[in-house]
């Protein structure tokens, strides 16, 4: 009896694990964020853009160091309470400190043909930009 329980507990645990994994492996796709109503306009924006092949939403909306531990788990519950409690906006705007982190990412990606810019032309990503990924 004791070796059926524990074969049960061991199975079980086995699923809790493999179910987490593929839950985190899904939240990691842009199918995830397109879930929410407001979204879908930005998915197929991005997935019609140049941009697809080499990045996802998290890519560029999520800070790429140690921040993204805290940033991902804060921002995607605040956005899953506000879908499931019906208060989504009918589009999403980025809100402080996003642009920020975007433009941090945009200078990651694209540092080398940055660096080929005079200091005086560089501005912000969106200045010239505001319709990459996502034309609108």
């Amino acid at each position: 009896m004791k070796i059926l329980k524990a074969g049960l507990l061991v199975a079980l645990l086995f699923l809790f694990l493999l179910t987490g994994w593929r839950a985190y492996e899904f939240q990691e796709r842009p199918e995830f964020c397109n879930l929410c109503h407001g979204v879908e306009i930005f998915y197929e924006t991005w997935f019609h853009s140049a941009h697809r092949p080499v990045t996802n939403c998290k890519d560029c909306h999520i800070p790429q160091d140690i921040r993204e531990f805290f940033w991902s788990p804060r921002y995607g519950i605040r956005d899953f309470y506000a879908y499931f409690l019906g208060d989504t906006p009918d589009l999403y705007r980025a809100k402080p400190p996003t642009p920020r982190i975007v433009r941090e990412n945009c200078i990651r990606c694209h540092e080398a043909l940055l660096r080929e810019l005079p200091l005086h032309e560089r501005l912000e990503c969106q200045h010239c930009h505001r319709q990459t990924p996502h034309r609108l």
